[in-house]
């Protein structure tokens, strides 16, 4: 017997909403190294500052992960600029807010302040815009 989607999400229907297993390990959601300098210098991830710094906090701590989980700030602070450590602090505790995507389209982080009060400008103008009206309101 071949057991089908709708079975499986009956069988797991008797979980509690927000339901985890004991030994799961927590989801972190992270933004990579090399994105996070890049948004932080307003450079293109390709671009040959960025892997400077990526390469120069990766010899110094370890590796990607180390540096955005676990490096201390002032250890950070002291190797890269002041605005490329609080990024990676804000990236480590998920405070990076985002520009959603869409159709194909990948969201886009929003590092500077500047950036977020632009975006938030746009959202407001696109909620203003008149709604299309329906056949009803032409007679």
């Amino acid at each position: 017997m071949t057991v089908g989607v709708a079975q499986r999400v009956e069988e797991l229907a008797d979980r509690d909403e927000g339901y985890t297993p004991e030994n799961s390990v927590p989801f972190r959601n992270l933004i990579p190294l090399s994105e996070v300098i890049g948004g932080t210098i307003c450079e293109k991830v390709e671009s040959k500052k960025v892997w400077e710094e990526y390469y120069k906090l990766t010899n110094s701590f370890g590796n990607e992960f180390e540096v955005v989980l676990n490096a201390d700030e002032k250890e950070l602070k002291k190797i890269t600029s002041e605005k490329i450590a609080e990024n990676i602090i804000r990236n480590r505790h998920q405070k990076i807010p985002f520009k959603p995507g869409y159709d194909g389209v990948y969201g886009v982080p929003i590092f500077e302040e500047k950036d977020m009060e632009k975006y938030n400008e746009e959202s407001a103008k696109i909620k203003t815009r008149v709604e299309q009206k329906g056949l009803n309101e032409f007679w």
